[in-house]
C-alpha cells in the first residue's frame, strides 16, 4: 500500500520503528473510510511527525503508547497544525479499533455535555458534522475557561462578564 502511495519514499515509512509497521494498515483503514489519495498521503506523512515526538517521550514500541502520549503528539489547537492534528486523532481510532490502544477512561463533565452538544447540533438541529464539532470545538475552551468539569452549576450563573472575559483571554488567537 505504502508503495503505491510513495514509491520513490515507502521505505522512509515502513522503517519507522514505532508506527512503520502498523503504516500500510493504517492507510488502508483511511480509505476505507472515505478519504482521498492525497489526503492519505497528508497522514502518512504526518506520521514522521507523530513518530518523532513519541521518540522523544521515550516511546520505542507501539505497545508502549498510551492514549494521552499519543494525544500528547498533537497541537494543543487543531489550527496551529491541522493536518498534524487530524492525524493524531484517526490514528487513535485506528489503533483503537484495533485494540492497540488502553481502554478510553470515562468521559468526564465537560466530555459528556460536549458529546450530548454536538449530537444535538447534528440530529436536532440537523447541523452538518463538520459544523457540529466545530461549534464543539468552540464551547470546549469555553466551559475549560468557566472551570465547568469542577463546578458544573457555575453555567447556571453565566453572565455577560463572562463571556467578554473569555472572548478577550481568546482574542489573542
Amino acid at each position: 500500500m505504502l508503495d503505491q502511495l510513495f514509491p520513490q519514499a515507502h521505505h522512509r515509512y515502513t522503517s519507522l520503528p514505532v508506527l512503520g509497521p502498523r503504516l500500510g494498515d493504517f492507510a488502508g483503514w483511511l480509505f476505507q473510510q472515505g478519504y482521498s489519495r492525497h489526503r492519505v498521503r497528508l497522514h502518512i506523512h504526518a506520521t514522521r511527525r507523530i513518530e518523532e515526538a513519541l521518540h522523544g517521550r521515550g516511546i520505542n514500541t507501539l505497545n508502549d503508547i498510551t492514549r494521552e502520549q499519543l494525544r500528547a503528539c498533537a497541537p494543543a489547537h487543531w489550527w496551529d497544525a491541522p493536518d498534524l492534528f487530524t492525524t493524531v486523532r484517526s490514528l487513535e481510532r485506528h489503533l483503537d479499533a484495533l485494540g492497540l490502544l488502553p481502554p478510553r477512561d470515562p468521559p468526564g463533565r465537560t466530555e459528556t455535555l460536549l458529546n450530548s452538544y454536538e449530537a444535538h447540533l447534528r440530529d436536532v438541529r440537523g447541523l452538518a458534522g463538520s459544523t457540529a464539532a466545530q461549534h464543539r470545538f468552540t464551547v470546549g475552551p469555553f466551559l475549560h475557561h468557566l472551570g465547568y468539569e469542577e463546578n458544573p452549576s457555575r453555567l447556571s450563573t453565566l453572565g455577560t462578564a463572562d463571556i467578554e472575559r473569555f472572548i478577550r483571554a481568546s482574542g489573542t488567537r
